[in-house]
């Protein structure tokens, strides 16, 4: 058997997240902790651990197995850090298994593949692969030990991974998202709700749960909880990104701009001209003309001074730009009026964009704004997430167009797919389906061939007459079964082989309101985008929940000079489509005895319907 170590690197400076993001807690442990239980069951020949020297916060939590090796220049990028370890790691072994300390979610199931992978195999490099992608968590062979030695900066050893591909073995990775980091204070949350699925290896359901008609609360915990299939990504032009998710953190690969270049159009000269004189105008003579770009002239003598356009670089030997209207010219020969300051309307290297400055991030919407800042940056692919596609299906005899003798307008597919239907989002109606067992199973068995969520309005209460839920206990398995909420509580969940497939009501207010919430969340667990739609206000009528139910309100929210107004609706909305109209937000009021009175400051959420 190999004798493989392992090297866990903790010494990084965190100065992106702003603190120690080891040391940050998920579920009730640090995230370093969480892998340390995760290698504790490893029988790894040693293991050691690379942190900052005197970082005493850290060091107080390493377990004794552990040998601690100080890195005095974290400043100098990952690859010292990896020098230091191996140094010591390769003294007896085999291998090394190298693996960042902020990546809590990696399985223990993952670790013990790629050792087999290693232990099974003449392979030199045995590296994680998902998405076309060759990452860490990876084991070097002994005879990498002298590249490794060399690298630099803080590309750690993914530069090898490249050079030797022919003495490479990589082992796929089920999820991508296991691999998720921590860089950014926001990327926390992302990674919180990401361990409930993936970090102890599977669901987090707490056995015997009754699923029936629980809490709103526990039934958006039940569906954060489970593992869903998750959303892949690809490459698209950035020119053709606006909407989408971004699936990467984006970083400036240059400065912008990459030469001095003028703000306007005018003329470019010497300030030091100003040092020596009082008199005014002074006379400059032109020596040559500037478009936008870059040039080879230059200034020779602080009486000349460059024609320049808008975008054009600076010549050498200038140091501000005289606008047109400020200079008087005759000929070849302008005369300045005023004095102008070292820098006056130049734009300087990297002004605008540092090479490394993060233009975009993990879970961010792309705006005009990114698009213009990647086009600046010469970036041309940008990774997003892939459209999420939903596909809603009505269902009852009764809906016009169902081919039995329907009557009644289905109006609450419409209002979904119309709803779902943003740039990262695509909802697809799926038609109507009678009041079938086999038909609806059928139709939902089809829908899942191609999407990430399947919604099925009408059929889902718990009468004879109401068939879906009988057709998903066919195929799938239930998640909850009714949720203490109004209005639409008789909403359900299935997990389909990693698909969500609700069953909602078939009244159209309902069927929103209570779906609202779980493709929010969906959309946050899977791509990192947590849409901000609350608005705070004063409240304009007073309102009530019920002790057992959470209660929902439509409400039409208005800005005066105070802030904003929240004003509900009174009655029944259910099925009322005039109430979406006459309201732009809901109220949720928790279960409990809750009792707001006019004048009450609390939290709408934007409607957009």
């Amino acid at each position: 058997m190999k004798k493989i170590s392992l090297v866990i690197f903790a010494a990084g400076l965190s100065s992106r997240f702003g603190r120690p993001k080891l040391l940050e807690e998920i579920g009730g442990k640090k995230i370093i902790e969480i892998l340390f239980e995760k290698v504790a069951v490893i029988p790894f020949f040693k293991k050691y651990i690379v942190v900052r020297e005197n970082d005493q916060m850290i060091k107080s939590i390493i377990p004794g197995e552990f040998i601690i090796l100080e890195n005095p220049h974290p400043q100098s990028g990952m690859s010292e850090s990896v020098k230091i370890g191996i140094r010591s790691a390769f003294e007896n072994s085999d291998g090394v298994m190298m693996i960042p300390g902020d990546q809590p979610l990696v399985t223990v199931k993952h670790l013990k593949d790629v050792i087999n992978e290693f232990e099974s195999s003449e392979y030199g490099i045995v590296a994680t692969s998902c998405d076309n992608e060759i990452r860490n968590p990876a084991i070097f062979s002994i005879r990498y030990y002298k590249d490794l030695m060399e690298i630099s900066g803080d590309s750690g050893g993914r530069g090898l991974f490249e050079k030797y591909k022919n003495d490479l073995k990589t082992v796929e990775l089920d999820d991508c998202r296991m691999l998720e980091d921590l860089d950014y204070p926001d990327d926390l949350f992302k990674l919180k709700n990401l361990y409930n699925i993936l970090g102890k290896g599977g669901p987090a359901h707490i056995p015997n749960t009754d699923i029936d008609n629980v809490s709103f609360v526990s039934a958006l915990k039940l569906f954060s909880e489970t593992p869903w299939k998750k959303i892949n990504s690809v490459r698209v032009f950035a020119g053709k990104s606006s909407g989408l998710i971004s699936a990467e953190n984006v970083t400036s690969p240059i400065d912008y701009p990459s030469y001095r270049k003028s703000a306007m159009d005018g003329y470019a000269i010497d300030s030091v001209i100003f040092d020596s004189t009082e008199k005014f105008p002074i006379p400059l003579r032109i020596v040559g003309r500037v478009t936008a770009g870059k040039t080879e002239i230059k200034l020779e003598n602080h009486d000349e001074c460059v024609e320049i356009f808008t975008g054009g670089e600076i010549p050498a030997h200038a140091d501000c730009v005289i606008k047109y209207e400020d200079a008087k010219r005759h000929g070849n020969i302008i005369k300045i009026g005023r004095m102008f300051k070292k820098g006056e309307n130049i734009v300087e290297v990297g002004e605008d964009f540092r090479k490394d400055n993060l233009i975009l991030k993990s879970g961010e919407i792309i705006r005009p704004a990114h698009i213009s800042a990647l086009s600046e940056c010469m970036i041309k692919t940008v990774n997003v997430f892939k459209k999420i596609r939903i596909s809603v299906i009505s269902t009852g005899d009764e809906l016009y167009g169902s081919g039995i003798s329907g009557k009644i307008p289905d109006s609450t597919q419409p209002l979904l797919v119309n709803w779902l239907n943003k740039n990262y989002m695509v909802g697809i109606g799926r038609g109507i389906c009678k009041d079938d067992v086999e038909e609806i199973k059928n139709r939902v068995v089809e829908c899942s061939r191609d999407s990430d969520i399947i919604v099925i309005t009408g059929g889902s209460g718990k009468s004879d007459h109401d068939l879906v839920r009988k057709a998903l206990d066919k195929i799938s398995k239930p998640v909850f079964n009714g949720v203490r909420i109004k209005p639409g509580k008789t909403i359900t969940l299935y997990d389909m082989d990693g698909i969500p497939v609700f069953s909602i009501s078939g009244l159209p207010v309902a069927a929103l309101i209570s779906l609202i919430h779980f493709i929010n969340l969906f959309v946050e667990i899977m791509t990192g985008y947590r849409e901000d739609n609350k608005i705070p206000g004063t409240l304009e009528a007073q309102i009530s929940s019920n002790p057992s139910n959470t209660t929902i309100y439509i409400a039409m929210v208005e800005k005066d000079e105070n802030g904003y107004r929240i004003n509900p609706l009174p009655g029944k909305i259910s099925g009322k489509i005039s109430a979406l109209l006459a309201g732009n937000a809901y109220i949720v009021i928790a279960e409990g005895k809750h009792i707001y009175k006019k004048g009450d400051f609390l939290e709408a959420y934007k409607g957009e319907w």
